[in-house]
């Protein structure tokens, strides 16, 4: 059965939602709260919700953090389903069993920008760059990242990143360095980062679904019983 994901039924079900509210006459107690960036609501992270599913891909992270021959790790997985969250509370715990020296999480996005990630990655560091050039901002980072063992999380890549250029030394073995965790929706860009480690987090079954979208929707189970077949008839 396919789930609510996709992001046009979403919408349907939303507009049902309203239709309801307005023709309920009071009948419906609790509806969801429509908001004016309801999509970016929906499709965020910010409502994950720790899942049996989600468990044992934030278990298979953990283990393979432990493998010193992975230094470049991919987690796959489509927009809203909390790649971020996860990676974020993967980094908290291995800083937490002190696995890595700095845990530095950095936000791509659809268009990569260097300075940008250059900027992100010495913030977190507390240094401060002034090098005017790509190049000799790179080799300051790269110098500085040398010194201690670094995760560093790249959050939503869209394409193929450039280490070098960006100044990021991958770190081998036991040396210094970073180990990468990068998150994605996109398979090719794993292999084109050439990930030894690719981790999917798998679209929730239809329980899980269901739990995640009253969560967003602000349905409770007293809710109007139209509401629910409503929300239901996807999951």
């Amino acid at each position: 059965m396919q789930t609510f994901y996709c992001k046009k039924k979403i919408e349907r079900e939303i507009e049902k939602m309203i239709q309801l509210q307005r023709e309920g006459e009071g009948h419906l107690e609790s509806i969801s709260i429509i908001t004016k960036d309801t999509c970016m609501e929906y499709y965020s992270s910010k409502g994950f919700v720790p899942f049996e599913s989600t468990k044992s891909t934030y278990n298979d992270l953990l283990k393979v953090l432990k493998d010193d021959n992975a230094c470049m790790i991919g987690l796959i997985g489509m927009s809203g389903l909390g790649k971020t969250t996860l990676a974020e509370k993967v980094g908290k715990k291995v800083k937490e069993l002190k696995s890595f020296e700095n845990v530095i999480i950095v936000t791509v996005s659809k268009t990569p920008n260097i300075i940008s990630i250059q900027y992100q990655i010495a913030d977190k560091l507390g240094l401060k760059l002034e090098e005017e050039s790509d190049e000799c901002r790179a080799q300051r980072l790269s110098q500085i990242l040398m010194m201690e063992t670094t995760l560093l999380i790249l959050d939503d890549v869209w394409e193929k990143l450039d280490l070098e250029v960006l100044g990021i030394p991958l770190k081998e073995n036991k040396n210094k360095g970073c180990r990468v965790l990068l998150t994605t929706q996109d398979r090719e860009v794993c292999a084109f980062m050439q990930c030894q480690s690719k981790i999917m987090l798998n679209i929730l079954n239809n329980e899980e679904a269901w739990i995640w979208f009253k969560s967003h929707a602000k349905i409770i189970d007293e809710s109007s019983n139209a509401l629910n077949v409503v929300g239901k008839k996807n999951c």
